[in-house]
């Protein structure tokens, strides 16, 4: 599936960006910023924070600890320009957010799953932040993956400031899939940092994780979901659906598609390197792969806290098995500006500015969950924390490049629950007889999702609503 393009003006105003940032820096000998942001080298400060009075709303949600982060930022800036008082109001949920900002309620600022941007652009509910951060320095062009803009690009122009920004990759157990045990006895053993982590190589890792001796643990567990198969069908060369703008099927049916899910499904359905379905009703893939029963599964960068917090467990990270190219799914999410704002929208900016500046996104890489989409930080130490597990965290910056976006406005909750029974036979089914038939099958079905007025939203998508962990309960946006 072709990545989503951003239009002339986005390429343009990077331009214009890079020439601001370059004249800066001849007329400006020292490190010269605007007031709250202190030593932040991602701004420029060619345009100051107004000094009157600005009351904001700042609509957040996420862990505990994410939520705190953003209380703190939000307070670090208050003291910097104390004419700006901020309201933090926290929501359960993306989901919930996007919800109240259809319903008119807006926070003046706010952080939005891509899967809600959509919705909320039909609703009226942003204002687009291209020319606010171009004037304020931000440097679009070298801060941030192109497909980090891409995902928030929508009309010809940027939505929303790319915050956070995760690949999918492969979560494995070290002592199940022993690396330097399998290269010892000849086997073809996959490595982090290797880009080229083949499809045999996953094969191979199942089958030595599944015959350890003493751990009785299953190779592999992959969640019969789209998003977790979508890696396996883009890398094969196939499409999630027959249009990139505006998708009225799914095409996982379809030639090369169909192919790549014959060469996965050899793996996922193997019963001697999977976990069964009585396993499977005791507890969750995620909650085997804890106990130390599961050798792989797949995941988002929000895991790693919770991995971390587990005694005994010992894991890191690897990109997606290629079937044919390297490709993935990302999980995204956006800081974006409420359109009603008019008399604060200056204001609201100047704050947004300080949002995804270099100090302020340190503090919420150090979180260990989410992946800042500013490039410097996600290299920094404050995102890879080498003295922590996985012990390759570079593999979710690394692999950046691979994620494939998909449309923007798909109705993935109700596109789940429509097809979700059928992917879970692919899966479990003891004699798979006709896989074409199953999944023309499932392509029909998605018809009357795809085909709703809601679904018919152009633009482009990265990943999936929520981090695809086996057997978890969905959290974050994606």
């Amino acid at each position: 599936m072709n990545s989503a393009r951003i239009g002339w003006r986005a390429l343009l105003v990077v331009g214009v960006v890079v020439a601001a940032v370059l004249a800066a820096m001849l007329v400006v000998s020292a490190h010269t910023h605007a007031p709250g942001q202190g030593d932040d080298s991602t701004t420029v400060g060619t345009r100051q924070p107004s000094s009157a009075p600005v009351h904001l709303t700042f609509g957040v949600w996420g862990s505990k600890r994410e939520i705190a982060t953003y209380r703190g930022i939000a307070a670090s800036y208050h003291r910097a320009n104390p004419t700006a008082t901020i309201t933090l109001r926290v929501y359960p949920s993306s989901s919930a957010l996007a919800s109240a900002v259809k319903a008119g309620k807006v926070p003046s600022v706010y952080l939005l799953s891509r899967d809600d941007l959509g919705g909320v652009m039909r609703a009226k509910g942003n204002v687009s932040v291209q020319d606010l951060m171009s004037d304020r320095g931000v440097n679009l062009g070298d801060d941030y993956s192109r497909g980090s803009l891409a995902a928030f690009t929508a009309n010809d122009d940027l939505q929303c400031m790319p915050y956070t920004a995760s690949p999918m990759v492969i979560y494995f157990n070290t002592d199940l899939v022993d690396v330097s045990r399998m290269r010892a006895r000849g086997i073809d053993a996959p490595s982090p940092m290797d880009p080229s982590f083949t499809i045999d190589q996953f094969r191979a890792a199942a089958r030595f994780a599944a015959h350890r001796r003493g751990h009785h643990a299953a190779g592999v567990a992959i969640e019969p979901s789209l998003t977790a198969l979508a890696p396996f069908v883009l890398s094969g060369g196939g499409n999630l659906f027959d249009d990139d703008q505006n998708p009225t099927r799914l095409a996982v049916g379809d030639g090369s598609a169909s192919d790549a899910l014959r060469q996965t499904l050899e793996i996922l359905r193997d019963p001697r390197l999977t976990l069964s379905d009585a396993q499977l009703r005791q507890r969750s893939a995620l909650q085997w792969f804890e106990r130390g029963r599961v050798g792989m599964i797949a995941g988002f960068r929000d895991l790693v806290p919770q991995l971390r917090a587990v005694k005994g467990l010992h894991f890191d990270v690897l990109p997606m098995p290629i079937l044919g190219s390297a490709a993935t799914v990302g999980s995204f999410t956006g800081m974006c500006l409420a359109r009603h704002q008019r008399r604060d929208l200056g204001g609201a900016a100047d704050f947004l500015t300080y949002l995804v500046g270099r100090r302020a996104m340190t503090r919420v890489a150090e979180i260990g969950s989410l992946q800042p989409a500013d490039i410097p930080v996600a290299y920094s130490k404050a995102f890879t924390q080498p003295d922590a597990r996985p012990a390759h965290a570079a593999v979710f910056t690394s692999t950046l490049r691979n994620i494939q976006l998909t449309p923007l406005g798909v109705p993935w909750q109700r596109l789940d629950q429509a097809v979700g029974p059928q992917l879970r036979q692919l899966m479990n089914v003891p004699v798979l007889d006709d896989l074409d038939k199953r999944l023309t099958a499932i392509d029909q079905r998605s018809k009357a999702v795809l085909s709703a007025p809601a679904a018919s939203s152009g633009g482009a998508r990265g990943g999936s609503k929520h981090s695809a962990r086996s057997g978890l309960k969905p959290r974050r946006g994606r």
